[in-house]
């Protein structure tokens, strides 16, 4: 399978569609609320006697149900994405299939490093 994946990652790179230019400005635009909400913490905590410790239990919670909804979202999204990027959609079910099945683990990822 990932000689498929790479197979079709090299097509897309050498499409002549491919938009190096292109900015993702609602990524670009949540990171910036995300960095501007954890400032704001860190500023509370210090000067508000504001905490924001939050239970284990919460955070597990939290984690669980963020990690549902990424994941669900990432699958949806996948499709789109590549035509951004790429100027076409996957017809190929199996390549799609593989693609989605990075998202569990990235969306993981990134909700361990956000939570640490």
């Amino acid at each position: 399978m990932k000689r498929v994946l790479q197979q079709y990652q090299m097509q897309c790179q050498d499409d002549n569609n491919h938009h190096d230019d292109d900015v993702d400005v609602e990524m670009c635009s949540r990171m910036g609320k995300d960095v501007a909400s954890e400032i704001a913490e860190e500023y509370a905590e210090k000067y508000c006697g504001f905490s924001s410790m939050v239970s284990i239990s919460q955070k597990k919670k939290y984690k669980k149900e963020c990690l549902s909804i990424g994941k669900d979202d990432c699958k949806g999204g996948i499709n789109d994405a590549i035509l951004k990027y790429c100027g076409k959609y996957v017809d190929n079910s199996y390549v799609l299939k593989g693609l989605k099945g990075q998202c569990r683990s990235r969306v993981k990822d990134y909700i361990d490093y956000s939570l640490d």
